[in-house]
C-alpha cells in the first residue's frame, strides 16, 4: 500500500461516518455563490463610482485657490514679518496673502479638577492694518479673501451665529 491508497481509504472511512447531506444542500451552496458574485459586482461598481467622484471633485476643490485677495486695500507685494512682536500687533503678510486672524488661549478653572480652554481672537482691521482684540466671539473662521468670517458668540445660548463683515473692520 502506498501513500495515495492510504489517504483514499482514510477519506472513504471518514465519509462513511458522516450523515448524508440535507435536501437542497447543493441549491444553498449555489445561492451563496450567486450572492457573493452579486456583492462583488456591487462593490466594484461602488468603488468605480467613488473613483469617478473623486476624480471630478478634486479639480473643483482646487479651483479658485489663485483668487485670494486681501480685503480693504491691504495690498502687499513683499513679505511683512514681525519677529519682534509675539503675539503680533501689526499686519503679517507675504505677497498677496495676509494673516486675517489669530487666537490666544488660556485655561479657565471650572472646579478643582476641571478647566476649560478659552480662546481670545484677534482680527485684522484693514484700515489700520493692526490686529484688534475681539473677545466677543468664542469661535471665528475667516473665509478666503479676508472679507468675511463665520462667528459664534461666546455665551450660550448665542444671539449671533453667522457671517461677520471684516472689510468694514472687526467688531
Amino acid at each position: 500500500m502506498n501513500v495515495d491508497e492510504l489517504v483514499r481509504d482514510a477519506l472513504r472511512d471518514q465519509a462513511d461516518g458522516q450523515p448524508p447531506p440535507a435536501p437542497g444542500f447543493a441549491d444553498g451552496v449555489l445561492a451563496v455563490r450567486r450572492r457573493r458574485r452579486s456583492r462583488r459586482l456591487a462593490s466594484a461598481a461602488a468603488a468605480a463610482a467613488a473613483v469617478v467622484a473623486v476624480a471630478v471633485a478634486v479639480p473643483m476643490l482646487d479651483s479658485g485657490k489663485q483668487d485670494v485677495r486681501p480685503s480693504g486695500g491691504v495690498e502687499q507685494t513683499s513679505v511683512t514679518a514681525r519677529p519682534d512682536q509675539s503675539p503680533p500687533r501689526d499686519l503679517i503678510a507675504a505677497g498677496r496673502v495676509a494673516l486675517a486672524a489669530y487666537y490666544t488661549f488660556r485655561n479657565v478653572e471650572q472646579s478643582a479638577d476641571r478647566a476649560v480652554s478659552e480662546r481670545t481672537y484677534w482680527l485684522l482691521n484693514p484700515e489700520t492694518k493692526k490686529y484688534e482684540k475681539a473677545d466677543r466671539w468664542s469661535y471665528v473662521a475667516v473665509a478666503p479673501g479676508l472679507k468675511t468670517a463665520a462667528v459664534l458668540e461666546r455665551d450660550l445660548p448665542v444671539s449671533r451665529i453667522g457671517p461677520l463683515d471684516l472689510a468694514s473692520g472687526p467688531s
